[in-house]
Order: structure tokens, then C-alpha cells, then sequence
């Protein structure tokens, strides 16, 4: 779920601009429109002093009634044997629903023709016993599953919740109107929006990973107050209909556990507490790395249930397949544990950091886009066997604000031997677990300038004094784009894989050269990347929500996001390269369906990938056309049809699904990133 726009949005100005500033008024010649809002769209609120807090929220409260309630429902989907919801039918909770399962409450095999699914809630039917075989994923009614070729054809289901990071209640004990939140802010009329009164929230929900922050007054002012897990009744708080206002954020340091989509912590992620999971649909055989707290363990399971192929890890990993695991998790445990203390195990161990190497996964100097390998050697004087936790701290000599970044703690089970070497995968994304400042290992000189080792005692030891501890990430032809989007940017897309799986296939989608001086075709099977040999590696964040009240630009208000998602200590902006301040990224994109159309901001190095209709193939032409301009790209080819210039005019794209450039953009394309 997103924080919804005001209802009361007056668009005045309609601009379309491709790449620049520049204004056309013929749709078809140009890929880049956009809408934009003035900052300020209420002349009664400009009359309001600032702080005069009463008055501000009855005009809000005018402005925007609160909407139909929402509670939580006693069933989530219900199954029904004919289609129009006619037939035998059964009403289901959350859960995994086997052939049997079916069976229980009157269902027979092959016999769902039409289903309701409650709102914040998802369905998945599978052609086969066990979840196996053809599947179709629903988030709404269907009243005849011909509609989707599925009619009598499911044998199992499964029924779950539409990912959520925080939910407010406007009775005590999670009971009455309920709004599921993202990462965002909420101001009085959002929450309105979502069927909340102003001063009405009573009880709280917080995922493990976030937080939650309310305030007393309209436009997050007056009082505040942080939640980091449940209550279940705001009295205990004096906070009991009081909020006005709120705030979600990532809060990594209460998660127990983060599962990630992309190696190097990177991409989409899932936080949670101790417990036991199977993995939502979405997340499926998605997981490429794991970061796990200090003091709990996470057992990993290759199937649904805890069933199949398992192993246990007691630290971050940054990259599942050094286990054989990666894009292969579907269920797993997390626990918290008591390192060391068991018998025949010391506790108070702290060895002496004595070298460390970093390489690439293949043991060889490391370029820029490789995940690197840390071998660290320690001396174990004691020649006693205990836990222990290592964190390596990195500091880059070329980046700016990358100084003692935290890279992931690894817990480590010493043998008893004198000295024994350690290895730890780490990159090219990091997240800084203790602020979550987000870094990429571009090329240039770094050094691991000190290791942290912990005992289950609490005894630290710090070490600086060891060998190894300066190297050089080398260049290449990597890319790396800072990447934040909207979640409603692939829900309207119906796309059911990762975030980063949606822009490499931008980026790599099979494409043509045009070469209109001897009328040829090149064909490119590994599209802009191949053609300008680069390789773009990403990790996109969740969070964008255009807002159409923000009292600067479009782009400036991108900037401003990728500004914080990054944890940068200057706005990101500049011209197009690889900017010192930008923690190791190339230049920044943000996804939203909120924009109309597209647009390059050269100038401050970022481009918005928005909506035209919701067509699949016309919003991935979009974003590749939008980086085409930050790569050098003109305004537009000498004639349409092509990538540059309403490419999907072309009957190659048309009936190849190809992305034909125009050989005058391509003179003008370079890899302007190092």
C-alpha cells in the first residue's frame, strides 16, 4: 500500500518535456510528459497561521471526509464451485490450502470457477497438489476464472496478506477501522483517506525492522511518540486519540532477521522477529542474501514448511549462493540463541586480528560490481573452542561520507585451533545496518580500517593493527543506479518478480541498431548494455510516493528521496558522473505511476520512469528511453519510431518486442560512469 495523494489535486499545468525543459505540444513525438501541481493548491490554508493547529486540521478535515471504514475481516477469500459466486463455497483464512485442505471444507479438486478476495488480501491458485504447477495470483473479485484460463483447474491455494509494514486501529486491542501502512508519511487527510478520523488511533502495529512515529498535531508537529513493536492500547501511553499525524520507517536495528532480494543486502527486503515463516507468494525463491542480528540464528528451508534441504545461519550472509541457496528459500525459523556458554564452549573469547584480504569470489583483485570476498585470519591464543561475532568496518579514500561503514557481522565458531582464516562475502550493495545509509563498492582505494570481535559475555575487542588492510577496487564496465520506486509502479503492472529482476530486463531487453546511411539492422540480444558494453547492477529500495505538493520540482523532489534513502550527508545532484557524494552510485532513478510519462533531469543526474496507460512494454521503453538522455541520447531522433522518439511506433517493436535505436542516438550514447 502507498500513502494516497490528496483527493482534492488540481493539476494547472500540463508539461512535456523530453529530457529538458523543453516544450512540444504533439504526444506522439515525445515519450517524456509529465504533471505537475503547484506547490500550493488552497488558498484558505494560506491564511491559516502555521501553528495554529486547530484551525489547519478543521480545514483538513473539510477538505477531505474520512472514507469508508475498513476492518479486519473474520474470513480473507472465499471459493465458490460455479462461477458468479454461485455453488458450494467455503470461506478461508490465511494459510496454505492443500487438496485435502479443499476437500475438509467442501471443496472439490478442479472445481473453483469464481472467488472473492477480501481487500489487503491475496490469492494464489495452483494447477497441482502440493502449490505445483500453473498458477494464477489474484488481489481482487473474480466472478468467472475463465477470465484468467483457470476455471475448474486448481487443486491447491494459498491465501495471504498483502505485504504490510505497520497498521493503526481506532479501538483498543487491534479491534475496529484499520489502515495498513508502508514506508511513508501520513498526514491527517492521508489517514483519512484510509478511513481514519483525525485523533482516533487507539492501538498500533509495527513489523519487526520498522518504525513507527506519531504526532500529536497536523503536519507531523506537537508531541511525538516512537513504536518500534506492537501496543495493543495507547492509554498505557497517554497516547489514546491523540495522533493526528504519523510517520513509517525502517527501523533494521529491532529486526531479528532481513531477507533480501538481491546478494549484498541489496533490492527488496523482508524483515521479521523470532518465529517461523513460509515465505509470502512474492517473495517465493527470491531470497539472494540474509542479514541476522547478533545473538539469533535463522534455519533456512528449500521447501514450504520447513520441509526439504536446511541449513543454519548464525550470521549475515551476503550471498546465498556460497550455500547453494540462492533464489531457492521458501520457508524459515528464526530463533534467538545464547552463543557460547554451553558446556564444553568458552564464552570470553577475543582473538587477535592478525590479517585480511579482500578479493573477488574468485580469489582475484576485485572491479567494481564484484561481490568481495573478506578473509580475515585470527589468532585464538587460547586454543579454546567458543563463539564469537566479527564485524568488519570499511572506509573508501574516493567516496565521500564513507567513512567506518559497518559491513555485516558474522558470528563464527572458533575450533580450537591456533589460527584459523574466516571468510565473509560483502557487496557491491551495503546497508549500514546502525543508520541505514545505503553504499555501493565503486571503484577506486579502500580500507578495512578496523574489526570489531564480541563475545556472548559483551567483552569487545577492537583491532587496527593487522596486515592487509588497504585495497584497490578496479574499474569497469558496471553501473550502478540508485533505484527507489513506488509499489504501486509494479502492482499496476501486474509484475510478480523482484524489483531488480523488472530493470535488468530493461537494460538487457533484446534490441536493434538502426543505421539509416546503408538502411541495416544490428541486432543486440543484450540490448543497451550489450550495445554500449555496461552492465547495470541494482538494488532498488520501496518507498517513492510522488507527492504533487511538493514545493519544488519533479526531479527535486526525486533528488530529495534518493537523498534520504541513501542516508547522503549532501543532496544528491550535479552533473551526470560518478559524483564523490553519492556513496559509490551512478545516477538515480525513481519509478513512480504518478508521473505522466517520463523525464531526464541531466543537470541533476537522475530521471523519473513513470506511466503511460499500463502497458508493460511502453513503461519499460520509457525508462530505457529516459536513460538514454543521461547517457548522451538528443532530444529526439530525426524521425519517429525509434527509442528516442515514440519507439513504439516501430513494427519491430511492434511485432518483436525489440527497442530499435536510431544511429544518431547512438553516436551520442557513452558510459559516462567510472
Amino acid at each position: 500500500m502507498k500513502k494516497p495523494s490528496p483527493l482534492n489535486l488540481k493539476p494547472s499545468r500540463l508539461a512535456m518535456a523530453c529530457g529538458s525543459l523543453l516544450m512540444i505540444m504533439q504526444l506522439s513525438a515525445c515519450n517524456d510528459i509529465s504533471i505537475e501541481t503547484p506547490a500550493d493548491e488552497s488558498s484558505n490554508t494560506n491564511e491559516i497561521a502555521e501553528n495554529d493547529y486547530a484551525a489547519l486540521e478543521a480545514q483538513a478535515a473539510q477538505d477531505v471526509p474520512v472514507a469508508e471504514a475498513v476492518v479486519e475481516p473474520d474470513w480473507m477469500v472465499e471459493v465458490f464451485a460455479g462461477c458468479d459466486y454461485q455453488g458450494a463455497s467455503a470461506k478461508l483464512t490465511l494459510g496454505d490450502f492443500n487438496m485435502g485442505d479443499l476437500g475438509n471444507v467442501g471443496i472439490g479438486n478442479d472445481t473453483i470457477s469464481s472467488v472473492r478476495v477480501q481487500p489487503g488480501y491475496e490469492l494464489d491458485l495452483f494447477q497441482h497438489i502440493d502449490f505445483k504447477g500453473n498458477s494464477v495470483h489474484l488481489t481482487e473479485d473474480n466472478s468467472c476464472l475463465t477470465d484468467v484460463s483457470f476455471d475448474n483447474d486448481a487443486t491447491s491455494l494459498k491465501v495471504t496478506e498483502v505485504p504490510w509494514v505497520a497498521k493503526v486501529y481506532d479501538q483498543c486491542n487491534f479491534e475496529g477501522r484499520v489502515a495498513r501502512l508502508s514506508v511513508a508519511d501520513y498526514n491527517m487527510r492521508d489517514l483519512a483517506v484510509l478511513g481514519l478520523a483525525n485523533d482516533s488511533i487507539s492501538s498500533v502495529r509495527v513489523q519487526p525492522g520498522y518504525a513507527l512515529e506519531l504526532f500529536q498535531h497536523i503536519n507531523y508537529n506537537g508531541k511525538a511518540q516512537l513504536f518500534t513493536s506492537d501496543d495493543d492500547c495507547l492509554t498505557d501511553d497517554d497516547w489514546n486519540n491523540d495522533a493526528t499525524s504519523l510517520k513509517v520507517t525502517r527501523d533494521l536495528k529491532s529486526a531479528a532477521a532481513c531477507l533480501y532480494d538481491l546478494p549484498g543486502f541489496g533490492g527488496g527486503e523482508l524483515c521479521v522477529g523470532t518465529g517461523e515463516f513460509n515465505v509470502p507468494t512474492f517473495w517465493n525463491d527470491k531470497v539472494s542474501s540474509i542479514s541476522v542480528s547478533e545473538g539469533y540464528v535463522i534455519d533456512i528451508y528449500q521447501d514450504i514448511n520447513f520441509k526439504g534441504q536446511t541449513t543454519q545461519l548464525s550470521g549475515s550472509l551476503e550471498n546465498l549462493t556460497d550455500l547453494g541457496y540462492n533464489n531457492d528459500l521458501t520457508s524459515f525459523k528464526v530463533r534467538k540463541v545464547d552463543y557460547g556458554c554451553e558446556a564444553g564452549l568458552r564464552c570470553d573469547l577475543t582473538p587477535d586480528v592478525t590479517g585480511i584480504a579482500a578479493t573477488n569470489l574468485e580469489g582475484q583483485t576485485p572491479k567494481k560490481g564484484d561481490t568481495l570476498r573478506l578473509s580475515a585470519t585470527l589468532n585464538n591464543s587460547s586454543g579454546q573452542q567458543g563463539w564469537i561475532t566479527v564485524t568488519p568496518y570499511l572506509t573508501s579514500q574516493r567516496f565521500n561520507d564513507y567513512q567506518d561503514v559497518q559491513l555485516p557481522a558474522t558470528q563464527v565458531k572458533l575450533t580450537g585451533a591456533q589460527t584459523q582464516t574466516i571468510a565473509i562475502a560483502v557487496g557491491p550493495f551495503i546497508t549500514d545496518l546502525r543508520n541505514s545509509k545505503r553504499y555501493a563498492i565503486g571503484s577506486g582505494d579502500y580500507e578495512l580500517n578496523r574489526v570489531v570481535i564480541s563475545n556472548p559475555h559483551q567483552v569487545t575487542r577492537e583491532d587496527t593493527n593487522y596486515q592487509g588492510k588497504t585495497f584497490t577496487v578496479a574499474t569497469s564496465n558496471a553501473v550502478f543506479p540508485a533505484i527507489a520506486y513506488d509499489d504501486d509502479y509494479f502492482a499496476r503492472l501486474n509484475w510478480t518478480s523482484q524489483p531488480g529482476d523488472y530493470v535488468t530486463e530493461v537494460f538487457t531487453r533484446p534490441s536493434e541498431l538502426f543505421n539509416d546511411l546503408n538502411n541495416s539492422y544490428t541486432y543486440h540480444a543484450g540490448g543497451l548494455d550489450e550495445m554500449l558494453d555496461m552492465k547495470h547492477l541494482s538494488a532498488p529500495v520501496l518507498g517513492f510516493d510522488f507527492d504533487p505538493d511538493y514545493p519544488e520540482g519533479g526531479c527535486e523532489q526525486a533528488t530529495a528521496h534518493i537523498t534520504k534513502t541513501l542516508g547522503l550527508a549532501q543532496r544528491w545532484g550535479g552533473k551526470v558522473s560518478t559524483n564523490t557524494n553519492h556513496h559509490g552510485f551512478d545516477y538515480a532513478v525513481v519509478m513512480t505511476p504518478e508521473w505522466g510519462g517520463g523525464v531526464a533531469c541531466g543537470w541533476i543526474n537522475v530521471q523519473i520512469s513513470g506511466f503511460i496507460g499500463n502497458d508493460l512494454d511502453r513503461q519499460q521503453i520509457v525508462m530505457i528511453h529516459e536513460s538514454g538522455h543521461l547517457f548522451g541520447a538528443p532530444h529526439c531522433d530525426p524521425i519517429q519510431g525509434y527509442v528516442m522518439c515514440s519507439g513504439e511506433k516501430h513494427d519491430h517493436y511492434q511485432n518483436q518486442d525489440l527497442f530499435v535505436w536510431h544511429r544518431v542516438s547512438r553516436e551520442k550514447l557513452k558510459d559516462r560512469f567510472e
